[in-house]
């Protein structure tokens, strides 16, 4: 089985724990496993889009060969209640 192929199926695996996790907190019926394949799709394409985001906003404008939490939030930045919360993880992190 190669990598990517490994990766897809640990987040399906994962998707599928959350949302049985909420059906279960929230008592709403069980979720169809398609709609659990399709936000796990939506889950992988965003990832592909957070990561070519963070890529260039380290290489295109900053001319860095690392990524760094300024990057991660730049682009956070239309979202301020996650950026909080990066920023308490990033002060955990540093001490």
């Amino acid at each position: 089985m190669n990598e990517e192929r490994r990766l897809k199926g640990a987040l399906w695996h994962t998707v599928c724990q959350i949302v049985n996790d909420e059906t279960n907190a929230l008592e709403i019926p069980q979720i169809s496993p398609e709609y659990t394949a399709a936000l796990t799709e939506l889950v992988i394409q965003q990832l592909i889009t957070i990561g070519s985001d963070i890529e260039a906003f380290a290489v295109d404008l900053r001319k860095k060969k690392t990524i760094t939490m300024e990057d991660i939030f730049l682009l956070t930045r239309r979202n301020k209640d996650l950026q909080n919360e990066l920023g308490k993880l990033s002060t955990l992190k540093t001490l």
